[in-house]
């Protein structure tokens, strides 16, 4: 099963190649998650993400090296168990892109299946996003998530494991109805039994509307802190 889950989003990004490109993004997103129990099965997470560009083309031509500051992403989730393994989430997220403010609102729901060796982790979710011009962009999302440890069956404090994810998102607003599709590979360190540290590529590519496609290749930057 876990090979499969490796080569499948492999062969659909050889895939995508067939179309022409559009614009293409390079650069750094690193992201600060801290989250906290309330009472029993109920979970409060703080994120804070930033997007760095370093490098941009359009439509084949010359790409350019330049430093620029994307965006920045405050958000906070409430989630409860609703029996082993499963949860249900609702959050918000404030975004701060070209001096404006976007307003996101989340609804998830999770399931974790541990096997003997591994970990595999469902995630459905949607999100309704308003812009300054009141203008609302509605995502349905589906994520799988795999957490492999790189010894033993678990992953235990002062050791090294793998995260391979795919991401699948439909996407409906003012424009024509899209398609974004998201692949990632990280390498993650438990430091101890509160926090870890990731770091990998993402892949992302979307547009699927027009003749070219936009593509996104992202370092990710991870920081996950457990206060209780």
């Amino acid at each position: 099963m876990l090979k499969r889950i490796i080569i499948f989003p492999i062969l659909l990004l050889i895939s995508l190649f067939g179309f022409g490109q559009g614009k293409f993004l390079a650069g750094v997103i690193p992201k600060i998650n801290i989250s906290t129990k309330i009472k029993g099965d109920v979970k409060l997470t703080g994120n804070l993400e930033t997007r760095n560009i370093f490098y941009e083309e359009a439509g084949g031509d010359e790409g350019n090296f330049e430093y620029n500051f994307q965006l920045l992403e405050i958000s906070g989730y409430l989630s409860v168990k609703t029996r082993v393994n499963h949860s249900l989430t609702g959050g918000y997220l404030l975004r701060s892109r070209d001096g404006k403010v976007f307003h996101r609102f989340i609804q998830q729901y999770s399931v974790v299946n541990r096997f003997e060796a591994f970990r595999l982790g469902h995630r459905f979710a949607a999100d309704q996003t308003i812009d300054p011009d009141d203008n609302w962009e509605i995502r349905t999302r589906y994520r799988l998530t795999a957490e492999l440890p790189l010894s033993g069956n678990q992953i235990d404090p002062k050791e090294f494991y793998l995260k391979f994810s795919n991401e699948y998102l439909g996407i409906f607003g003012q424009e024509k109805p899209d398609l974004e599709i998201r692949l990632g590979a990280l390498i993650g360190y438990e430091a101890d039994g509160s926090s870890r540290f990731e770091l990998g590529p993402g892949y992302r590519v979307n547009d699927f509307s027009g003749k070219d496609i936009d593509q996104a290749f992202w370092l990710s930057l991870n920081w996950y802190f457990r206060m209780n």
